[in-house]
């Protein structure tokens, strides 16, 4: 789902796997990439929830 609350955008994405047992650690290419492009490309941030499945959120500010 995507929101867009005053300029700040909010991407989450959830699914009611097993989830990560590390996510802290994990280094797949998948989360590298996720996070690459939105710390370089869009100046945001990445949050990583692991508990009963797993929900990214990606924030960002949009253009004034």
């Amino acid at each position: 789902m995507l929101q867009k609350i005053n300029k700040e955008y909010i991407l989450r994405i959830k699914d009611s796997g097993v989830g990560f047992k590390n996510i802290s650690t994990t280094s797949s290419l998948g989360f590298t990439l996720i996070k690459a492009i939105a710390t370089k490309q869009f100046n945001g941030e990445v949050e990583i929830i692991s508990n009963k499945g797993v929900e990214v959120i990606v924030r960002w500010k949009g253009k004034s």
